[in-house]
């Protein structure tokens, strides 16, 4: 029977006969048909899935405005402000979720649909301020309307703001908070004031049709759908797809995560040239790829590289518009998809790509499930510190930017940055004509400006060099410019560089002769001076010669890493020894290898000496036991040659 038959014989029958068969088809895992779910919303509706989980994260962050989108288009020509109220007046009457608030009932949010009213529009005129002052003023206001919250319990999750500029340039704020709005939502807000504002110029009624259906009732349908048999299918899928999957990605990170993410963010640009955006479009077309699809092999492969994980996890966004019905329809409609990468077997790039056409074309099949529920049955104990499922994100955007020119009004949407970001990396290319303007949003609490640069700059190399040749393996492909390889493996390596021939323990003397009382060694609540190190470190010098360090000869020390330990091999330097450092958690046998090996003649510990150990002939010093000697020593060792006797240099070059 068709939807739309099917619809209107469940809305004939009586609200009894209607409810018992709503419950018979979901029994049967049958979700009703969107067609039923038409016309204005009566009642409190369901929140989506979607929404449902931006409700929930900004509840968590209140002050993030992560989720809040500022939207800028630049009206060039001359305005006709009454027009601009009434098209936005209109568009806010004929898209429920724009006048929609989100209370909580019954412990649950809720959409709330409000009667349509006058939309504001407060106006903003920069006009008095000097004209190399207004741009800069617009864009400070701009990035204030990103920090002012919603109050979604109260109002709905849009407003607007218009700047004057000049006479015949202005710039409409269009602010929306993704509980309400998602990307493809702007592209049918600029071709609706581009139609209506030319409509209503000339004095013509709105040239818009009906719309089919509005976003509550979507939600309705949904909310349905997620108890059908399909749902249950496409749920399976995803948690045999991502079973075993790793839950975090390990990048090299500038700071260490902190145990909440605060969503601090800002942005990388950076482009690819029509060169090797060509080549690589062409690739995907000989191997069956989209371009989406080969950019992700190529992203996914930087991150290998990067984090030496083959087992990769990247989301991505998908519009959630499968029927035609919902394509000229406002709302957060928007869904994510995991896209599991293995690259094990160091395989080449175009066998990675096979592998990623398939993943990609399995993940499109499976769609329809919300991700947030996929991420409360894999992982139902939310972790502050990171995204669950993935986090980093990749989105190519292939739709042009919408633009309109009614009645010599031009309408465009200006670039804007951002100054947080909802993942670790969230990297957005857009295809242009002169290639491909990559943005990547970044989390400040990690990554620095200038290591996101790095890792722009190996996907730029990655990608020339699968444009040249598809067929190397992942491994031999390079991710360093020559100018950063050559830095790295040359500059970085550079030993002509002078050294300074002062021995170490004679620079700590020397700075504990300008600045005793500052404190040079600290280890748990334990603090030296460099004054009392320093002298410390004499003592123990005068006590190991004592015992038979000098030049020439070997210290073995055993000691557990604290502040004795910098005094033990200071004391070593001023004898003229040098010393062999060992590692009280090695096997006994190792360690006794060692001092054999060594050759050394004298062994210094940390208190007593384990019972296992056995050094031979070898003199053992306890400073620790020995203290009320060690404390006796007095005037300063005698100065050591500057460089190893022949002995010592023989045992160094012929192991």
């Amino acid at each position: 029977m068709p939807d739309a038959d099917l619809a209107g014989r469940i809305r004939d029958l009586d609200p009894g006969r209607r409810t018992q068969l709503l419950g018979q088809l979901r029994e049967r895992g049958i979700a009703p048909p969107l067609s039923l779910f038409t016309g204005p919303t009566e009642g409190d509706a369901p929140v989506s899935s979607a929404q449902r989980r931006i409700l929930f994260l900004t509840a968590l962050r209140p002050d993030s405005s992560s989720y809040t989108s500022v939207n800028p288009f630049r009206l060039t020509g001359r305005l006709d402000l009454g027009v601009l109220r009434r098209c936005l007046d209109e568009i806010t009457a004929r898209h429920e979720i724009l006048r929609t608030v989100f209370p909580t009932v019954d412990g649950l949010p809720v959409q709330r649909v409000r009667p349509a009213a006058v939309a504001p529009l407060p106006v903003i005129d920069l006009r008095g301020l000097p004209a190399a002052g207004r741009t800069a003023e617009a864009e400070r206001l701009t990035a204030a309307e990103r920090r002012i919250p919603f109050d979604l319990a109260d109002a709905p999750p849009v407003r607007f703001r218009l700047l004057r500029l000049s006479a015949e340039d202005c710039v409409l704020l269009a602010v929306f908070h993704h509980v309400g709005v998602d990307g493809w939502s702007l592209g049918v807000l600029s071709r609706e004031l581009t139609a209506l504002y030319e409509a209503f110029s000339l004095g013509l009624p709105s040239p818009l049709p009906p719309l089919p259906v509005q976003y509550a009732g979507w939600a309705r349908r949904q909310s349905a759908w997620e108890d059908s048999e399909d749902a249950r299918r496409q749920l399976a899928h995803w948690e045999a797809c991502l079973s075993g999957a790793p839950d975090r990605l390990d990048l090299p990170t500038d700071r260490p995560r902190p145990p909440v993410q605060s969503h601090r963010g800002a942005t990388h640009g950076f482009v690819i040239g029509a060169a090797v955006t060509t080549a690589v479009r062409e690739l995907g077309v000989r191997h069956g790829a989209t371009l989406h699809m080969t950019l992700l092999a190529a992203l996914a492969t930087v991150l290998h590289r990067y984090s030496g994980q083959d087992d990769i996890v990247v989301g991505g966004a998908v519009a959630g518009r499968r029927s035609s019905a919902l394509h000229d329809l406002m709302g957060f409609f928007a869904n994510s998809l995991v896209f599991r990468v293995r690259l094990d077997g160091d395989p080449a790039f175009t066998e990675l790509l096979a592998r990623v056409r398939e993943t990609c074309l399995a993940a499109h099949a499976h769609q329809d499930v919300p991700m947030d529920l996929i991420a409360r049955r894999l992982f139902p104990e939310r972790d502050l510190a990171r995204n669950p499922l993935y986090q980093v994100n990749f989105t190519l955007h292939n739709t042009p930017a919408p633009t309109g020119h009614p009645s010599g009004l031009t309408v465009a949407p200006l670039d804007t940055r951002t100054d947080s970001s909802r993942f670790d990396l969230d990297v957005n290319i857009l295809e242009t004509d002169d290639g491909l303007d990559c943005l990547v949003d970044y989390a400040t609490d990690l990554f620095d400006a200038a290591t996101v640069a790095r890792l722009a700059d190996s996907l730029t190399e990655l990608l020339t060099a699968v444009a040249a040749d598809p067929t190397a393996r992942l491994s031999v492909l390079p991710v360093l410019s020559a100018d950063e390889l050559r830095r790295i493996v040359y500059d970085w390596n550079d030993t002509g560089t002078g050294i300074r021939a002062t021995p170490l323990h004679e620079l700590v003397a020397d700075q504990a002769a300008r600045t005793p009382d500052a404190v040079a060694v600290s280890g748990g609540d334990h603090r030296l001076t460099y004054g009392e190190l320093d002298r410390d470190a004499n003592r123990l010098a005068h006590h190991l010669q004592d015992a038979g360090a000098r030049p020439g000869t070997v210290v073995a020390v055993l000691m557990d890493l604290g502040p004795e330990t910098v005094t033990t091999l200071l004391a070593v330097l001023k004898t003229g020894a040098a010393y062999v450092p060992l590692d009280p958690s090695h096997p006994p046998s190792r360690t006794n290898d060692m001092i054999a090996d060594s050759e050394a003649a004298v062994l210094v510990v940390s208190g007593v000496l384990p019972a296992a150990v056995k050094p031979g002939g070898v003199r053992v010093v306890a400073p620790a036991a020995e203290a009320d000697t060690v404390a006796g020593g007095g005037a300063p060792a005698p100065p050591p040659p500057r460089s190893p006797p022949p002995q010592i240099k023989n045992k160094i070059n012929n192991p």
